[in-house]
């Protein structure tokens, strides 16, 4: 299928030789010098996908990049940075600030080639998830899962009404990697940055499976939020946000395994993530200066909920979930052990519980149909190597 991809770098050379690759496999493909021509393409054409050259274009592609991310008609658009430099802080940055993926030098044109093809198979995955009929996941999740036009209504409304924020009932999950820090020393920035993609592309399946929304990146972490139509229970946002929880649970263990396999002699820590879930009042809303705002959730729910995921470790509970999300999901959910937590910055105590599994609920999707979607989480693409 043809694409509209554009490269933005200042080597004419350079350009040259990627856009021929990339037209002999039969894409459209725009040139621009600079960053800001760069910028006034992605404008007026809204590629499907940008290059950029990271620090040799004018302004720097962190910039592009920030541009891109904070323009709505750009929302859809993957971004790739090639011939970087490998020093942590720049990987780190660029990923922090939405970066698809962050290719070092040296590379060769292959590499490049493969990121562009990974690249626009996840923005295909993403438009039919966001699209009106029953989510899919790689081809591969065909039945048995609801259409959660109720949940993304509120807050595409919200995203058209131009409104400040707007509040509503929400289940809040946060989930976090386990030892990042660690690994990040025992890795190269950019095997750091391959791996991270390759983990948060996965992670987010089960959350949008689920009918939630991912709402932030911020590193290692994400926040997703089920919204409660208004007018129902919310039985059926709060009951997917504990499944989203759980399935997450399942692929950061298959991840874990290929980490293992392919970085034994790096005696990484075992690979494993926290998983904190909440039920409560949401304000979302637009934050940030004027042109470069983003969209967000906050309220006393979501620092619950982030403060029940950092609880995960001193529990030594995977899926941790508040009282107020278990009464709201139902009989659905097997939980073990229950406990009374103080989380710091909150006076008053937080019932917690242990989410250990869930009873086959009617019209969700069942177990079978939910292995076909973690599947493919077993091999993680190749990371790489420079």
């Amino acid at each position: 299928m043809q694409r509209k991809i554009l490269i933005i770098d200042n080597d004419a050379s350079i350009r040259w030789a990627i856009a021929s690759a990339l037209r002999a496999e039969g894409h459209e493909v725009l040139e621009a010098d600079s960053g800001e021509a760069g910028i006034e393409s992605a404008l007026r054409e809204a590629p499907d996908l940008v290059l950029c050259g990271a620090t040799k274009s004018n302004p720097d592609g962190f910039e592009v990049l920030q541009r891109v991310r904070h323009t709505p008609a750009l929302n859809g658009t993957q971004f790739v940075f090639f011939g970087a430099s490998d020093e942590h802080t720049n990987v780190r940055r660029g990923m922090n600030l939405g970066a698809d993926d962050y290719l070092t030098d040296p590379f060769s044109l292959e590499d490049l080639l493969a990121s562009v093809r990974s690249r626009l198979k996840r923005a295909d995955s993403a438009r039919q998830m966001a699209g009106p009929r029953p989510l899919a996941v790689s081809g591969q999740l065909r039945r048995g899962v609801r259409s959660v036009d109720g949940q993304m209504a509120l807050l595409e409304k919200f995203a058209r009404s131009g409104a400040k924020y707007s509040t509503v009932i929400a289940t809040v999950l946060f989930t976090d990697i386990r030892g990042f820090t660690t690994i990040s020393e025992r890795l190269s920035a950019a095997e750091m940055a391959s791996l991270l993609n390759a983990y948060l592309e996965r992670a987010c399946d089960p959350i949008m499976v689920a009918g939630g929304k991912v709402v932030k990146f911020i590193g290692d972490a994400m926040m997703a939020v089920f919204p409660h139509p208004e007018g129902e229970t919310g039985e059926r946002q709060a009951l997917a946000a504990i499944r989203a929880g759980f399935n997450l649970s399942s692929v950061a263990s298959r991840f874990g395994e290929w980490i293992y396999a392919r970085y034994a002699e790096r005696e990484l820590p075992d690979f494993a993530i926290g998983v904190g879930i909440h039920t409560g009042e949401v304000t979302l809303c637009q934050i940030g200066v004027p042109g470069q705002q983003s969209f967000t959730a906050i309220g006393d729910t979501v620092n619950i909920a982030s403060r029940l995921e950092a609880q995960t470790k001193e529990l030594g509970w995977p899926v941790v979930a508040s009282e107020a999300t278990i009464r709201a999901a139902g009989s659905a959910v097997l939980h073990g052990a229950s406990r009374s937590v103080k989380l710091r910055g909150r006076t008053k105590p937080v019932m917690v519980y242990e989410v250990v599994g869930l009873r086959e609920a009617p019209g969700g999707p069942r177990s079978a149909e939910l292995a076909e979607v973690l599947q493919p989480l077993s091999t993680p693409p190749q990371t790489r190597q420079h």
